[in-house]
Protein backbone atom coordinates (compact mmCIF):
# COMPACT_ATOMS: atom_id res chain seq x y z
CA UNK A 1 0.00 0.00 0.00
CA UNK A 2 1.16 3.60 -0.74
CA UNK A 3 2.14 6.20 1.89
CA UNK A 4 -0.68 8.02 0.95
CA UNK A 5 -3.28 5.57 1.88
CA UNK A 6 -1.51 4.95 4.95
CA UNK A 7 -1.83 8.03 6.26
CA UNK A 8 -5.34 8.35 4.61
CA UNK A 9 -5.89 5.41 7.03
CA UNK A 10 -5.15 6.35 9.74
CA UNK A 11 -5.20 10.43 10.64
CA UNK A 12 -4.25 9.81 13.52
CA UNK A 13 -0.26 9.21 12.93
CA UNK A 14 0.82 12.70 13.83
CA UNK A 15 -1.30 12.72 17.10
CA UNK A 16 1.70 12.15 19.47
CA UNK A 17 3.16 15.31 17.77
CA UNK A 18 0.27 17.64 17.67
CA UNK A 19 -1.79 16.63 20.44
CA UNK A 20 -4.69 16.66 18.52
CA UNK A 21 -4.33 20.19 17.80
CA UNK A 22 -4.71 21.27 13.66
CA UNK A 23 -1.67 23.05 12.31
CA UNK A 24 0.47 21.87 15.43
CA UNK A 25 3.28 18.97 15.72
CA UNK A 26 6.55 20.52 13.17
CA UNK A 27 9.15 21.03 16.14
CA UNK A 28 8.07 17.80 17.54
CA UNK A 29 8.42 15.80 14.14
CA UNK A 30 12.05 17.82 13.90
CA UNK A 31 13.26 16.09 17.19
CA UNK A 32 11.91 12.85 16.20
CA UNK A 33 14.06 13.46 13.05
CA UNK A 34 17.09 14.13 15.04
CA UNK A 35 16.81 11.68 17.66
CA UNK A 36 16.27 9.13 14.62
CA UNK A 37 19.15 10.41 13.11
CA UNK A 38 21.40 10.19 16.20
CA UNK A 39 20.50 6.69 16.67
CA UNK A 40 21.19 5.66 13.44
CA UNK A 41 24.25 7.43 13.09
CA UNK A 42 25.30 5.20 16.17
CA UNK A 43 25.41 2.20 14.58
CA UNK A 44 28.68 1.06 13.35
CA UNK A 45 27.47 -0.24 10.11
CA UNK A 46 26.27 3.58 9.46
CA UNK A 47 29.95 4.69 10.51
CA UNK A 48 31.47 2.42 7.80
CA UNK A 49 29.35 3.38 5.25
CA UNK A 50 30.27 6.50 5.05
CA UNK A 51 34.04 5.76 5.63
CA UNK A 52 34.08 3.59 2.77
CA UNK A 53 32.35 6.43 0.26
CA UNK A 54 34.52 8.85 1.78
CA UNK A 55 31.85 10.74 3.93
CA UNK A 56 32.83 11.65 7.61
CA UNK A 57 29.78 10.29 9.25
CA UNK A 58 31.37 10.30 13.19
CA UNK A 59 28.95 11.46 15.70
CA UNK A 60 30.68 15.64 15.83
CA UNK A 61 29.58 15.38 12.35
CA UNK A 62 26.25 14.71 12.82
CA UNK A 63 25.80 17.16 15.10
CA UNK A 64 27.36 19.63 13.38
CA UNK A 65 25.27 18.53 10.78
CA UNK A 66 21.80 19.02 12.68
CA UNK A 67 23.17 22.62 14.31
CA UNK A 68 23.72 23.67 10.66
CA UNK A 69 19.95 22.64 9.98
CA UNK A 70 18.43 24.36 12.73
CA UNK A 71 20.58 27.79 11.65
CA UNK A 72 19.42 27.63 7.92
CA UNK A 73 16.09 25.60 8.12
CA UNK A 74 14.16 26.43 11.69
CA UNK A 75 11.95 29.38 11.13
CA UNK A 76 11.15 30.29 14.61
CA UNK A 77 13.85 32.77 15.72
CA UNK A 78 13.35 31.99 19.40
CA UNK A 79 13.83 28.71 18.79
CA UNK A 80 17.02 28.70 16.16
CA UNK A 81 18.77 31.30 18.81
CA UNK A 82 18.58 29.38 21.89
CA UNK A 83 19.70 26.10 20.01
CA UNK A 84 22.73 28.06 18.24
CA UNK A 85 23.89 29.69 21.37
CA UNK A 86 23.61 25.99 23.03
CA UNK A 87 25.35 24.50 20.82
CA UNK A 88 28.18 27.21 19.59
CA UNK A 89 28.62 27.36 23.53
CA UNK A 90 29.65 23.77 23.64
CA UNK A 91 26.28 22.85 25.51
CA UNK A 92 26.01 19.97 27.56
CA UNK A 93 29.95 19.50 27.05
CA UNK A 94 29.37 17.84 23.24
CA UNK A 95 32.87 19.81 22.85
CA UNK A 96 34.53 16.84 24.79
CA UNK A 97 31.95 14.40 24.42
CA UNK A 98 31.22 14.32 20.70
CA UNK A 99 33.98 12.27 18.77
CA UNK A 100 35.12 13.65 14.95
CA UNK A 101 37.19 10.36 15.03
CA UNK A 102 35.35 7.31 13.31
CA UNK A 103 36.05 3.72 15.46
CA UNK A 104 36.41 1.14 12.35
CA UNK A 105 36.94 -1.86 15.45
CA UNK A 106 35.05 -0.59 17.98
CA UNK A 107 35.83 -3.00 20.92
CA UNK A 108 31.87 -4.49 22.30
CA UNK A 109 32.61 -2.39 25.95
CA UNK A 110 33.32 0.70 23.89
CA UNK A 111 29.96 2.62 24.50
CA UNK A 112 31.33 6.34 22.89
CA UNK A 113 28.97 5.57 19.98
CA UNK A 114 25.90 6.43 21.85
CA UNK A 115 27.13 9.69 23.13
CA UNK A 116 25.11 11.84 20.12
CA UNK A 117 21.76 10.11 21.03
CA UNK A 118 22.78 10.50 24.72
CA UNK A 119 23.72 14.25 24.41
CA UNK A 120 20.34 14.87 22.48
CA UNK A 121 18.56 13.41 25.00
CA UNK A 122 19.86 15.50 27.04
CA UNK A 123 19.64 18.91 24.74
CA UNK A 124 15.35 17.83 24.33
CA UNK A 125 14.77 17.55 28.02
CA UNK A 126 16.58 20.96 28.76
CA UNK A 127 14.21 22.17 26.06
CA UNK A 128 11.51 21.15 27.58
CA UNK A 129 12.04 21.83 30.99
CA UNK A 130 13.04 25.75 29.97
CA UNK A 131 9.82 25.41 28.21
CA UNK A 132 7.86 24.48 31.24
CA UNK A 133 9.38 27.20 33.22
CA UNK A 134 8.61 29.84 30.55
CA UNK A 135 5.04 28.37 30.45
CA UNK A 136 4.78 28.92 34.18
CA UNK A 137 6.28 32.21 34.13
CA UNK A 138 3.49 33.74 31.82
CA UNK A 139 1.01 32.34 33.89
CA UNK A 140 2.83 34.05 37.13
CA UNK A 141 3.37 31.42 38.92
CA UNK A 142 6.50 29.26 39.77
CA UNK A 143 6.84 25.98 37.81
CA UNK A 144 6.63 22.57 40.15
CA UNK A 145 9.18 19.74 40.48
CA UNK A 146 6.62 17.37 39.27
CA UNK A 147 6.09 19.43 36.29
CA UNK A 148 9.39 19.25 34.87
CA UNK A 149 9.64 15.83 35.75
CA UNK A 150 6.70 15.48 33.62
CA UNK A 151 8.46 16.83 30.63
CA UNK A 152 11.24 14.73 31.09
CA UNK A 153 12.16 11.50 28.38
CA UNK A 154 11.49 9.06 29.21
CA UNK A 155 8.82 9.58 32.12
CA UNK A 156 9.85 7.62 35.39
CA UNK A 157 6.40 5.73 34.12
CA UNK A 158 8.44 4.30 31.21
CA UNK A 159 11.66 3.64 32.67
CA UNK A 160 11.81 3.61 36.38
CA UNK A 161 15.34 2.38 36.40
CA UNK A 162 16.64 4.32 33.96
CA UNK A 163 17.34 7.54 36.28
CA UNK A 164 20.14 7.68 39.81
CA UNK A 165 18.17 10.14 41.40
CA UNK A 166 14.64 11.16 42.07
CA UNK A 167 15.36 14.97 40.32
CA UNK A 168 16.31 12.45 37.00
CA UNK A 169 19.05 14.65 36.32
CA UNK A 170 21.89 11.38 36.30
CA UNK A 171 20.30 8.26 34.02
CA UNK A 172 21.98 4.86 33.70
CA UNK A 173 23.09 4.69 30.39
CA UNK A 174 23.20 1.29 30.00
CA UNK A 175 19.85 0.82 30.40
Amino acid sequence: RSQKVLAKDDNRWTKSCTHSQPAKGFTCGLWNLFHISTIGSSKQESELYGFHRGYDVSSHHVAETIRNFVAYFFSCDVCRDNYLKMYDTCGHDHCNRLSSEISINRDKSDRSHMELSLWLWEVHNSVNSRLMKEAALRQNREVTQDEILASMFPTKAMCSDCYLDENMSKWDDVK
